[in-house]
C-alpha cells in the first residue's frame, strides 16, 4: 500500500480550493458533516483442517489442503459516513477530536485447489473471501493552520466487522465445508490530510486513513462427504483474516 501516493492526491485535489484569503479564520469549536472516499485493502487468509483417524482427508491431504488455503485477497470498496468533532485553535496549531462512522463496503475473494495428491484423478477446490461491513474510528487531531488553510495529521482507535465467507469442496466423494461469521475487531488510524475553511461556517476536506484491525479467527463448519451425506465432525476446520485498508475520503463540515 502507497501511502504517501494516496495521500499526495488527496492533497492535491483539495488544495485547488485552498487559495489564501485576507481574512482569517477561527478554527474552534463543534463541528459536524459527512465524507465519502473508496478503501484498498490486503487480507492475508488461511484455511486448515486436521487429521483424525476416524476423519475424511488421508495424512498427506492435511498440509496440502493448509498450503493452498494459504494466500492474500485485496479488499476493496466504497466507504462513507458522517463526522462529529470539536477543534481548538492556539495560534497557527489547531487540535481536537474526531469521531466518524458509517459503511465500508471492502469485498475481496480468492480461489485455490489442486489434484488430491494420493487420489490424483479427483481434486479439492478453496474460495476465500474476507469483508468488511462498517468502519468507525476516534482520532484525535493536530494540525498547522494558515489563514483559511489547515494541514492536519490524525490518529486513533478505528472499529469494524470483519466477515469470514469460505468454502471447501472436492470431487473425491462430494466434500463440502462453508463458513459466514463477522465478529467485531478494534484496531487502530493514523492518517493525514488538508481542510479548508469558506468564508460562511462550511469547511472542506480531503484526507487519507491507514487503519489496522490485526486478525481474526472463526471455527468453519462440520465437514460432510458422500451421498447421502455423512459428517465428519473430527476433521475441524480453522478459517483466519486479518485486514489493513487505506481510505481516501473528501468531505465537508459545518461548524457551530
Amino acid at each position: 500500500m502507497n501511502l504517501s501516493k494516496h495521500l499526495l492526491t488527496a492533497l492535491l485535489i483539495a488544495g485547488t480550493a485552498g487559495a489564501a484569503s485576507a481574512q482569517s479564520a477561527n478554527w474552534t469549536g463543534f463541528y459536524l458533516g459527512a465524507n465519502v472516499g473508496y478503501g484498498f485493502g490486503k487480507s492475508d487468509v488461511t484455511t486448515s483442517t486436521v487429521f483424525s483417524p476416524t476423519g475424511y482427508f488421508a495424512t498427506a491431504s492435511i498440509p496440502q489442503i493448509q498450503d493452498s488455503g494459504a494466500g492474500h485477497v485485496s479488499p476493496k470498496g466504497f466507504a462513507g459516513g458522517l463526522t462529529f468533532g470539536y477543534n481548538a485553535q492556539s495560534g497557527t496549531t489547531v487540535y481536537g477530536f474526531e469521531i466518524d462512522a458509517g459503511t465500508f463496503g471492502l469485498k475481496g475473494d480468492r480461489t485455490a485447489g489442486s489434484a488430491y495428491a494420493v487420489a490424483p484423478t479427483t481434486s479439492y477446490s478453496l474460495k476465500e473471501t474476507t469483508k468488511a461491513d462498517y468502519l468507525a474510528t476516534l482520532r484525535g487531531r493536530i494540525g498547522y493552520a494558515d489563514n483559511r488553510n489547515l494541514w492536519f495529521g490524525t490518529a486513533g482507535l478505528a472499529l469494524t466487522s470483519i466477515k469470514i465467507e469460505d468454502t471447501f469442496s472436492d470431487t473425491f466423494a462430494t466434500a463440502a465445508e462453508s463458513v459466514s461469521k463477522s465478529k467485531s475487531k478494534v484496531g487502530w488510524a493514523l492518517g493525514a490530510g488538508y481542510e479548508y475553511a469558506a468564508p460562511d461556517q462550511w469547511t472542506f476536506k480531503a484526507e487519507i486513513l491507514y487503519v489496522d484491525f490485526g486478525k481474526v479467527s472463526v471455527d468453519g463448519s462440520t465437514l460432510t462427504a458422500f451421498t447421502p451425506a455423512i459428517a465428519f465432525p473430527t476433521n475441524t476446520f480453522t478459517h483466519t483474516a486479518n485486514l489493513k485498508a487505506e481510505v481516501v475520503r473528501i468531505g465537508f463540515n459545518y461548524r457551530f
